[in-house]
Parts: C-alpha cells; sequence; structure tokens
C-alpha cells in the first residue's frame, strides 16, 4: 500500500558490552512475539479465523531490524479489519497510560507484548516499533513497566486502584535545558532538565518529527510535549516531545549589583 499501514518494523539496539551488537537469540524471541501477536490480534478481528499471513517485506543486513508485512489469506474472503492497526491500537492504550481499555485485551495477547519489551539494559539497549505514517514507539523500561501493570490486571478480579494523582496523557509546554542520553535510531531519548527546581525529566523525541532536535541538546529551550503521568507522583514520568525553540539566555545582571541600590541619606537634600 502507498502509506505502508499493512506493515510492522522491529528494530533493537544492542548493548555497548557487546559492541552494539544484538544477540541473535533476543532478536529470533522478540520477532516471533511480534508475529505471534499479529496473529491474535487477526483472530481477534475475525472471530478466531486466519485471515492474513505474515511474510518479511525487508531484513536489513548487519542490523537487528525486520519488516514485516501483513497478506491477505484469500481475495474472495478479504480481511475486515488490519491486525496491524489492531496492534497499533493496543500498543497505544498501553503506551499512552490507558490501563482500562488495554487491559480488556486478552492475556495471551499481553504476554507477547510483555515478550517484546522485556529486558531493555539487559538483554539488550533498547528497540523501536515502527508503524506507518511515523508513528514509533520506544522499547525500554518505561514501556516494559507500562505493559507488566497491564497484564497484572488484564482479565482477572484484581481491581484498577484508583490513581492517587492524574494517570494519562496532557500536552504541556516546559522549559529547560535539553540532554541527550542516547541518540541511536529514530526514536532518541534525553532528559530535560526543569528551570523550576532544576527536575530532570525523562522524555523522547523522534528524528522524523523533529528533524533537527540534535541542534538544541545542551541548550536552554522551551518543548511542546504529550506529558505521561503514573497516577502515583504529580510530576510527568515521560515527555514525549512534539515541538521544540530555543530560548534567549537570562541577562547576567550581576555586575549591577549595587549600582541601583539607594544611596545614603545627605543633610544637603533636605535644603531643596
Amino acid at each position: 500500500m502507498a502509506d505502508d499501514d499493512d506493515q510492522i518494523t522491529l528494530k533493537i539496539h544492542g548493548l555497548e558490552v557487546d559492541n552494539d551488537f544484538v544477540l541473535a537469540d533476543v532478536f529470533a524471541k522478540k520477532l516471533g512475539a511480534l508475529v505471534n501477536a499479529l496473529k491474535r490480534v487477526d483472530r481477534l478481528e475475525h472471530d478466531n479465523k486466519i485471515r492474513h499471513r505474515y511474510i518479511i517485506a525487508d531484513l536489513r543486513f548487519g542490523s537487528a531490524c525486520a519488516t514485516v508485512r501483513e497478506k491477505a489469506v484469500s481475495l474472495r474472503n478479504p480481511p475486515k479489519a488490519s491486525s496491524v492497526k489492531g496492534l497499533l491500537s493496543l500498543v497505544s492504550s498501553i503506551h499512552d497510560g490507558d490501563t482500562s481499555r488495554a487491559a480488556t485485551y486478552p492475556k495471551p495477547l499481553l504476554n507477547d507484548i510483555r515478550i517484546i519489551t522485556y529486558g531493555s539494559e539487559k538483554m539488550f539497549s533498547h528497540a523501536e516499533i515502527h508503524f506507518w505514517q511515523g508513528r514509533a514507539f520506544r522499547i525500554d523500561k518505561f514501556l516494559e513497566e507500562r505493559v507488566r501493570e497491564v497484564t497484572e490486571v488484564a482479565n482477572d478480579d484484581n481491581i484498577l486502584a484508583s490513581p492517587g494523582y492524574f494517570l494519562g496523557t496532557a500536552y504541556g509546554t516546559f522549559d529547560g535545558m535539553l540532554v541527550v542520553l542516547d541518540a541511536r535510531g529514530t526514536v532518541l531519548r534525553g532528559k530535560l532538565i526543569l528551570d523550576v527546581g532544576r527536575i530532570e525529566l525523562d522524555c523522547v523525541m523522534s528524528m522524523d518529527e523533529i528533524p533537527n532536535v540534535r541542534e538544541y541538546f545542551k541548550k536552554h529551550v522551551s518543548v511542546e510535549a504529550v506529558a505521561h503521568y503514573d497516577g502515583h507522583q504529580q510530576l510527568p514520568i515521560r515527555l514525549e516531545i512534539r515541538n521544540v525553540r530555543e530560548l534567549a539566555e537570562a541577562a547576567d545582571l550581576t555586575r549591577w549589583r549595587g549600582a541601583i541600590e539607594p544611596r545614603a541619606h545627605d543633610d544637603f537634600d533636605d535644603e531643596w
């Protein structure tokens, strides 16, 4: 399709201790879990019937990167829904903290997502999962934790605890110093050191959305971002930066200290 809305790409980045190479069994296990997740979504959308097969559309040489494309089993009885779009809906719900909705999915499907996200910073550095039109998710501790929380309550008698603070996403503006932590891949990770309180907020930014984002590292900036809140604290646990602009540095007024202080009273002033 023109927009490639029938395919999904998984890319894994290795650990520094492995010279950034990805272990073969890690890549194979996560790619297998991704295909299994697509199959489960396909059956979920079609009354437990198989309507798609999955082919390798692209496999990058020297890189743990593969693109999987869905293909209709029969043109006579075409699928009524896309498994790729269905999986995007699930991953978006988990990523954006919509736990109530994500927890309604079957537990085996959520377990597949958990296999994909498990082990960042231990078995691999991080990974990325790309859908069409530039929609991409960074697979790291943030997403791994959200998947774990959803899986624990999915289709069980467990009741979702009411959050003490706001749970979900909100669009906002934040000012501070932008520092990069990991510039590998398309979805970069960094931190924003806020002007107020010098608090550090974890953040990600997409090179597809902000091609010139590297120009703003270690500069005083104002960012517009989707802020993710976990319901356990007032501050967001991650910023998904959508726009950045540099701020002018505040003027240094220390050299004027004392120059505009009122001078001592002089009796001569009373004569006027």
